[in-house]
């Protein structure tokens, strides 16, 4: 019978609930409140209650820590999910605790007889500031061997340890039945272990950074097998073959190392051929795991000093991206890209400052193919560039200054290089030397050099739009063309050497400046029937000396071909760096007008100066260098005079007239 509402229904309730199963349902709630809450970690220390540490981390629960105290525990040890093992006390980076907190497993076996890790790390589990060292020797190189530290398909932290003189790699990473490792491997000494100081293998994936990675027996750090960490802020000398090795599809990312003097076998049995590179880099950036896109292995702000195979070295069908690295002093050669490997260079800095070593600067070679963007290849005993066997090169906006032999130097029959904006200054030998091979160079500013661009006779060039400015007191060519047919040469600037062009076979040659040369010019002797002898007139306020006054009469005078027009889609210019409306102006550009004349303008000596259109016989003649400082102060008699200038350093000068009706000024490059 249903009982009727009586506004009273909630006291109802409380009349028919039993006050006893009320405190049990309360009682229960609390209960199970509790059981879903942490509980309070526990701190288990070693050796007061506990007489090994193995023990204690058998005893921990996850979230618990392991205090050791300072000691030496000859035990191998498994560490748990999320537990800490820390040595005790503060080491404020110094690695006290570490030196203090030994654990070491000579002759040590596991249940099945093997040598097993002196370190078994878990997943979430900490190894902080101990010292692991005495694993005896294994086969490294067998599939399953054990790591000094060991992470098989788990992400443990290793921090503040010390990690030596161990029969294994030092701290290892693989994958365990399908998982990964992903380990942070962070502020570790690890030295004179028998195989490789730290190793990211079988797509394990992690972190190392801020670790001191030294004389190890093979390689510092290595990455193979599809591996992707990052490798961060880590010094790494005097390993036996590579700082670093990326191989076997790897991709990592490499960012702010120092890696030097490696390739140093410290146990006299010798390394491998091929190997004693900062970093080598083998068919790498095609491996990845399920879910993943392999990426081409990352190289950013690094230092690469005095290996003796190079700086960095890759082969194989490599894939990588380098951005803004130093590599000098290395031996052989800075970078390489060989094998078929494709390489991104971007930014990087290569040469030498000890002069005693033989090296060049970037070599592409064997059917590699590389881009190159604002890289600096500097001070190079042999050559700063070189292409050969098949490679391919595109460079924009590269520095080539001061090398010992030639700038670029181009060979082989299908090798391909195509040089934009490249600046090429005082070297000893040619700026350009194109062997072989299908060369293009445009807008190029060669100054200084022995030589300027060797076109040879196996060679198809097109030499576009360039400026050749000779070195003080240069005997060579400005450009030597004895390219196949179909060569061209058009709207160059060529000025201050012995021969300006000189030609064999049938190139295409027009449209070029050749003001200043002291010899041949090449047929019909001013660098094609369109060419010009006139001062180009340089702006030597201008960003690098180069640019053209807006009186220049190399403005539109170049090829008339639409395919040759400058950046604004007007008439080529001649020379490198089309007029862009610079408001440093020496004189009106009117033939009436009131100007100061200097020629030559490229000179090793003396310059003849003359008043066009101005009054006055006798005016005070000053030349200043680029700080502005005057250097010399004379007079013009009967609107000339010839300037000896041979006592100054070299570099531009401006020569400054105060007429009667106003101050010319023009300028003059000084060469040696």
């Amino acid at each position: 019978m249903a009982v009727p509402y009586d506004g009273k229904w909630h006291d109802n309730i409380r009349i028919h609930v039993p006050v006893r199963l009320m405190i049990r349902l309360l009682s229960l709630a609390v209960l199970m409140l509790c059981a879903s809450l942490p509980s309070a970690a526990q701190q288990h220390i070693v050796p007061d209650g506990y007489l090994s540490i193995q023990s204690a981390i058998d005893a921990a629960a996850p979230g618990d820590t392991v205090l050791v105290r300072a000691g030496s525990y000859h035990e191998f040890l498994v560490l748990r999910d999320s537990v800490i093992v820390r040595a005790e006390g503060e080491d404020d980076g110094s690695f006290a605790r570490a030196l203090r907190t030994i654990i070491h497993s000579e002759g040590l076996r596991d249940s099945e007889g093997k040598i097993p890790p002196v370190v078994d790390c878990a997943d979430g589990a900490v190894l902080d500031g101990f010292t692991v060292t005495g694993m005896d020797t294994v086969n490294h190189h067998l599939p399953g061997h054990s790591h000094a530290v060991q992470n098989r398909g788990t992400s443990a932290t290793i921090m503040n340890c010390i990690v030596h003189s161990n029969g294994s790699t030092g701290i290892g990473s693989h994958d365990r039945d399908g998982r990964e490792a992903n380990p942070s491997i962070i502020h570790n000494m690890v030295y004179r272990n028998f195989g490789i100081g730290i190793g990211f293998n079988h797509t394990s994936r992690g972190i190392a950074r801020d670790n001191e990675v030294f004389e190890n027996r093979e390689v510092g750090i290595g990455v193979q097998n599809g591996a992707a960490p990052e490798i961060r802020n880590n010094q790494v000398y005097e390993n036996g073959w590579n700082g670093i090795s990326a191989r076997e599809g790897a991709w990592p990312r490499l960012i702010g190392n120092t890696i030097y003097n490696n390739g140093r076998d410290p146990t006299g049995e010798g390394v491998p051929e091929g190997t004693g590179a900062g970093i080598g880099i083998d068919s790498t950036g095609w491996i990845a795991r399920p879910g993943q896109t392999p990426e081409p292995m990352y190289l950013e702000k690094k230092y690469l000093s005095a290996n003796p195979s190079g700086g960095i070295m890759s082969r194989n069908g490599a894939r990588f991206e380098a951005y803004e690295n130093t590599c000098c002093c290395n031996t052989k050669w800075q970078i390489s890209v060989t094998d078929g490997s494709q390489a991104k260079l971007v930014k990087n800095m290569v040469g030498l400052m000890d002069t005693s070593v033989q090296a060049g600067g970037i070599v592409v070679a064997r059917s590699g193919i590389a881009e190159l963007q604002e890289n600096t290849m500097k001070d190079l005993k042999t050559v700063g560039l070189a292409v050969s066997g098949g490679a391919t090169v595109t460079a924009a906006g590269d520095l080539i200054t001061g090398c010992r032999g030639s700038g670029v130097d181009v060979g082989g029959a299908a090798s391909v290089a195509t040089l934009r904006g490249t600046r090429i200054s005082d070297c000893a030998g040619p700026a350009v030397i194109a062997e072989a091979g299908t060369v293009r160079v445009t807008r190029a500013i060669l100054s200084g050099n022995a030589s300027g661009a060797i076109l040879g006779p196996d060679a198809t060039v097109d030499f576009i739009s360039n400026t050749v400015v000779a070195a003080p007191a240069a005997s060579g060519r400005g450009v030597a063309v004895n390219g196949r047919s179909g060569s061209t040469c058009y709207n160059n600037i060529v000025t201050g050497y012995t021969v300006g062009f000189f030609l064999e076979e049938t190139p295409l040659i027009d449209y070029n400046c050749t003001f200043g040369n002291q010899g041949y010019n090449g047929p019909p002797g001013t660098g094609g029937a369109h060419a010009l002898m006139a001062d180009p007139r340089f702006d030597a306020q201008g960003t690098t000396g180069f640019e053209l006054l807006a009186d220049s009469p190399c403005i539109d005078a170049g090829h008339p071909d639409a395919q040759y027009n400058d950046p604004d889609g007007s008439r080529a210019d001649i020379g490198a760096l089309p007029f862009e409306g610079t408001t440093h102006v020496d004189a009106p550009a009117h033939p009436d007008a009131q100007r100061l004349l200097a020629w030559p303008t490229v000179t090793r000596d003396r310059v003849n100066v003359a008043l066009h259109g101005a009054a006055g016989d006798d005016v005070p003649l000053a030349v200043f260098d680029l700080a502005g400082r005057c250097v010399l102060r004379t007079h013009m008699e009967g609107k000339r005079a010839a300037l000896e200038l041979s006592g100054l350093p070299t570099g531009m000068y401006f020569l400054r007239a105060d007429s009667p009706v106003g101050r010319l000024q023009t300028k003059v490059q000084l060469l040696r």
